[in-house]
């Protein structure tokens, strides 16, 4: 009886246990040198599946040679690129060594794109840093570079009739000349697809603007998250890694946006980085971009400069090739981090949760810094 009564307690606590999961990812372990383009492991419960581990893009520019044109991602197929945009050895992020930089300086040029073409994608997870040098900031506070897009995505394999396509789905980042002030730039989204007049425009409502010189010589990193699978109408986006989603204003958003989103399964086949800058009155820029990352989930990987997720200032996303619920296999991308310097792994999920507190590391060393062993547990 004893005897039976052990085997139906151990039956119990084996089918209670895993209630104590709250859901969100979970990191107990990472075992691999911490430096730049080393494979690491980490351990822990709930980071979910990812059906393709590798992103659809993952481009550092690393391996280009620089004066030519930017062609060959380091992972997914090659980049269309108009004959504008070429490797940059000199403007670069901090432990980088090569950029890709669109010229805007010749006469008649306003559009130098990297383009990906793919898909159809319902569910995108977008991530770059940007900079901008432009050619006379002080002409700039009148306003003579109308629009600039820093980011596009459209869909339909062009399908449809009308500007961008009757009915086709456009979103795009851009500083655009603002209505509010001299030598101010809108942050908008843009969405060109409007089903009877085709040009309908969606500027992001209450979203806080920028001014021109935002990322004039500077580095900025931009996220952006967007969802039309299944009816869904989701749209986020990061700047600096702090969230900076328009709201989802009534003059904007919903009678604008929200109602043509994923009708007709309206999916995305076309991304164009670096895509536009308006030459009108003179205006020139060289603009840049570095460390691009695509793909069709928001699960990924990224190393932060705050123990809380949300404090963080500073993210730099890592390069997953396998996963599991319990393992991810990575390449490290230690970006603009120092060596010696202490950061902190997350793991977000398909769902977008991500374990709050972070996994202390210190890049280029073998040290992942265990967490401390929890209090409060009851043994039974």
């Amino acid at each position: 009886m004893e005897k039976k009564l052990k085997i139906i307690f151990s039956i119990v606590i084996f089918l209670v246990w895993p209630s104590f999961s709250l859901g969100a990812p979970s990191i107990s372990g990472v075992s691999g040198e911490l430096s730049h383009g080393q494979v690491i492991t980490i351990s822990g419960v709930d980071f979910g599946s990812k059906s393709q581990a590798t992103p659809v893009v993952w481009d550092d520019f690393e391996s280009g040679i620089v004066g030519q044109n930017s062609v060959t991602p380091a992972i997914g197929s090659n980049w269309y690129n108009g004959g504008n945009v070429f490797y940059e050895g000199e403007i670069l992020r901090e432990g980088s060594s090569k950029s890709t930089r669109h010229d805007f300086t010749t006469e008649g040029v306003y559009n130098a794109a990297l383009t990906k073409n793919g898909g159809p994608w319902g569910e995108l997870y977008i991530s770059f840093f940007y900079r901008t040098d432009y050619g006379n900031l002080n002409a700039y506070y009148e306003d003579p570079c109308r629009n600039y897009k820093v980011f596009r995505m459209e869909g339909d394999n062009g399908l449809k009739s009308g500007d961008q396509g009757e009915g086709v789905p456009l979103i795009s980042y851009e500083k655009r000349a603002s209505t509010t002030g001299i030598g101010l730039f809108e942050t908008a989204l843009r969405a060109q697809y409007e089903p009877v007049t085709y040009s309908g425009t969606f500027y992001g409502g209450d979203h806080p603007r920028s001014p021109i010189g935002w990322a004039n010589q500077e580095w900025h990193r931009v996220e952006l998250y967007v969802n039309v699978l299944d009816g869904k109408k989701e749209f986020r986006m990061w700047e600096d890694s702090l969230e900076n989603t328009p709201l989802k204003t009534s003059d904007g958003w919903l009678e604008t946006f929200y109602p043509y989103m994923g009708e007709d399964n309206s999916r995305f086949n076309e991304l164009h980085f670096g895509i536009y800058f308006s030459r009108d009155n003179g205006a020139s820029a060289y603009t840049y971009m570095d460390d691009i990352y695509v793909d069709e989930t928001i699960a990924h990987i990224e190393i932060g400069n705050a123990p809380n997720y949300d404090a963080c200032t500073h993210r730099e996303i890592q390069i997953p090739s396998a996963w599991s619920a319990n393992s991810i296999t990575a390449t490290i991308n230690q970006g603009s981090f120092s060596n010696g310097a202490m950061a902190y792994l997350y793991v977000v999920d398909a769902n977008g949760e991500v374990n709050a507190d972070g996994f202390p590391i210190v890049i280029n060393s073998s040290d992942a810094i265990a967490p401390s062993n929890p209090t409060g547990l009851i043994i039974l």
